[in-house]
């Protein structure tokens, strides 16, 4: 019986054929079923095979066709490296964080099979104007560096890097944008998920509940994830026919991105003392959910039998149960993925089409966080110290 062949041995496997001139240029490959057969493999490592010589240009494909041999780069069988083999990466907030490392990881899986390199960038703190310098120092330093061939940037946003992007564009740079669109004029592609779907499907959920009060806590970051969230929001009320209520749209003051125990408190205070306070809350992002909720619960308020409460992001996607924490399940090593493999697409192009936004969809992940509403009123605040 044949031993299976790796990934590399069927990469390697056909562009010998190539060479060889068992497969000319512009004859279809056999099927993926037959390549499977003969390789025994699955059919999913003959795709991956199939994708990375579509990478480097050995192949070519349209939907629902075989792919074609363009001939391309088969020097030694092996996968080249490009002369420009790096790809700057600016990641924000932190590397910390599970969505920056995730996206990373999708990011990688496509460009090491090209044959690329990852040059990474982030903020080295949570203050905005901190991180917004070293986002600035690192695009500039990006045009001086002969090596790179691209650009994936989640922007930190807030202050105007038009400058330093048109210095990568004037340098031949192409540039892609994650998670968040590019600030005016910059034209350039960008991979995010569908936010103001997700937003929608997060409140809907609460609304098919019952709720008819829903607050939303929002951040002051100037960037369209965060608008097209509140946009999301904003317009499944509407389609409820609930009024859009300005003291429900609870907006975050501080500096830093990250929320801290007394901020939650704050917002906790601002809620409950509302003379006619919400019975669920969407909050922008898990990690403020999570933090308010903790606050909630020590002042005696139950989730989800007081209030409800939605997230955004899925950050308890590691735990076993995946956590308490109704939310919605970001695609971070999708939005990765697709990102690296759409930015190797307009690298390799030889005719460049207009930009493009692909919108990755976001599910709703349901945990214990919510449920229909209660009547009556809130409890009374509890006074309780917090140690943090």
């Amino acid at each position: 019986m044949r031993k299976p062949a790796g990934r590399a041995a069927i990469i390697a496997e056909i562009q010998t054929r190539i060479k060889t001139g068992v497969f000319v240029t512009g004859q279809r490959l056999p099927s993926e079923r037959q390549l499977a057969s003969e390789f025994g493999v699955s059919r999913a490592s003959v795709q991956g095979a199939i994708q990375e010589l579509q990478l480097i240009g050995v192949l070519d494909r349209t939907p629902n066709c075989r792919p074609i041999v363009l001939g391309g780069p088969i020097a030694g069988g092996a996968i080249p490296r490009p002369s420009k083999d790096q790809i700057a990466v600016w990641i924000y907030p932190t590397l910390s964080e599970l969505g920056a490392t995730t996206m990373l990881q999708g990011m990688r899986s496509s460009l090491g099979a090209a044959g690329y390199n990852m040059v990474i960038g982030c903020a080295e703190s949570d203050d905005l104007a901190k991180a917004q310098e070293s986002e600035e120092g690192f695009l500039r330093s990006l045009s001086e560096n002969s090596a790179i061939a691209g650009a994936m940037i989640w922007q930190t946003g807030g202050r105007d890097f038009a400058g330093a992007y048109e210095s990568l564009v004037q340098a031949g740079i192409p540039l892609l944008f994650v998670d968040r669109e590019p600030p005016e004029p910059i034209l350039s592609d960008v991979v995010s998920s569908n936010n103001r779907r997700a937003a929608r499907t997060a409140v809907k959920h609460l609304l098919d509940l019952g709720h008819r009060k829903v607050a939303m806590i929002i951040n002051r970051e100037r960037v369209s994830s965060v608008e097209d969230r509140l946009d999301g929001y904003a317009s499944i009320l509407r389609e409820y026919g609930i009024p859009l209520r300005e003291d429900y749209i609870i907006r975050l003051d501080f500096a830093s991105r990250q929320i801290q125990h007394a901020d939650a408190q704050d917002i906790v205070g601002r809620v409950l003392g509302m003379p006619d306070p919400p019975t669920a809350i969407f909050a922008v992002n898990d990690q403020t959910a999570m933090f308010v909720m903790d606050a909630m619960t020590r002042r005696g308020i139950r989730i989800p039998d007081d209030l409800s409460i939605v997230g955004f992001d899925w950050l308890l996607r590691w735990l076993p149960s995946g956590g308490n924490l109704t939310t919605i399940n970001q695609p971070f090593e999708a939005i990765g993925r697709v990102a690296a493999e759409r930015l190797l697409e307009r690298i390799r192009s030889r005719v460049q089409d207009p930009p493009r936004q692909i919108l990755l969809d976001a599910p709703l992940v349901v945990r214990e966080s919510t449920g229909r509403p209660r009547t009556g009123r809130l409890p009374a605040l509890q006074e309780v110290s917090i140690r943090a």
